[in-house]
This record gives C-alpha cells, structure tokens and sequence, in this order.
C-alpha cells in the first residue's frame, strides 16, 4: 500500500508540472514542455487561421532591400489582431516564400518553401532545379521544433538550429519593421 501511494503521489506530481501548452505563461523552459501536444494544438491554431483567412482584413506591403529582386509581405487581421504573414522574397536564382501564424503570445509556426532555379530568371527557359521545405514550431518566438526539406527533426543542440531561430526571428523584425503602424502581435 505505502509503495502505491508513492506512486500515484509521483503520478499526480509529474501530471501537474507537464501540463503546458501554447501560450501558457508558466516560466518553464522549452525543454521541460510537452513538445507533442503543442505541436498538436499549433495545428489546430494553423488549420484555424487558414480556415478563416478569407474574412481577415489584408494588408499588401513591397518589400525593398532584403533581396536582390525584392519582395512582397501579405499581413492578416482578424479586427486587430494580427494572425499571420505571408511574404515572398525574389532573387536572380530562385525565391524564398514563408508564411507566418501569430497568436497573443507572438510567432508560433512558419513553413518556408525556397526555389532555386537552374539559371538566372532573366535567362530565357530557366525553370526550378529544387524546391527545399521547412516547418518551425515555435513557443512565444522561440523555435522549439524544426522540421527540415526531409521533413527530418532539425537537432535543437546544433549550430545550424541555433542560428535558423535567430533568422526566424530577424524576420520577424522585417516583418514588423514593414508592416510599421500596423500593430503585430509578441515581443
């Protein structure tokens, strides 16, 4: 008896301590989360947005600077609140487009596709040589889980990981910086 007593004592303990799930505002770190059930409810955040994406007041914003042929950013608001971005960027050889979902709490999920092509778009015939995918899954800006073109989990302890959270979030700053007056949501 004493020894199921423990263990339903450290049952009930864990429970409670690994209950978080986006947008909570418990101080614990992104590793201590339970990344499953995040991912899960940042799916039903995303497929939620999207449903809705028609009736959302649009925002068109050119993008000069951050590319070599430009771009473009599409925001969408739900009455004030901003719930995600779409933007495009071109260059000589390819094109960069990614699409941004925010909740109250900031960026929670970004997929990007880049197409590079064969040769310069201004030479006639070129086409798409290769298309590389990624998905990020972030809690409050922070990546927490990154899928990479293989759809392959990303090692969180890498150089690579650590740096692709760091761009995620200097575009993050373009996007805000662009969008100027408009209010965006996160830190």
């Amino acid at each position: 008896m004493k020894y199921q007593l423990c263990f339903l004592f450290c049952f009930i303990i864990t429970s409670c301590t690994n209950n978080n799930i986006v947008g909570t505002d418990n101080k614990q770190s992104n590793t201590s989360i339970d990344t499953v059930q995040l991912i899960n409810t940042i799916k039903k955040e995303y497929l939620e947005i999207n449903s809705k994406a028609a009736v959302y007041h649009k925002v068109e914003k050119n993008v000069f600077g951050q590319s070599a042929e430009g771009g473009v950013i599409i925001a969408y608001y739900d009455h004030k609140d901003f719930k995600k971005a779409n933007t495009t960027f071109y260059g000589e050889t390819g094109k960069v487009s990614t699409e941004y979902y925010f909740n109250k709490y900031g960026l929670f999920f970004a997929y990007s596709i880049k197409y590079l092509y064969d040769k310069p778009i201004y030479i006639k015939g070129s086409k798409i040589a290769s298309i590389q995918e990624n998905r990020y899954y972030l809690l409050k800006n922070q990546l927490i889980k990154w899928l990479d073109n293989n759809k392959k989990s990303v090692n969180p302890n890498s150089k690579e990981y650590q740096d692709e959270n760091k761009y995620l979030l200097e575009d993050l700053n373009v996007i805000k910086q662009t969008l100027g007056a408009y209010k965006t949501n996160g830190k």
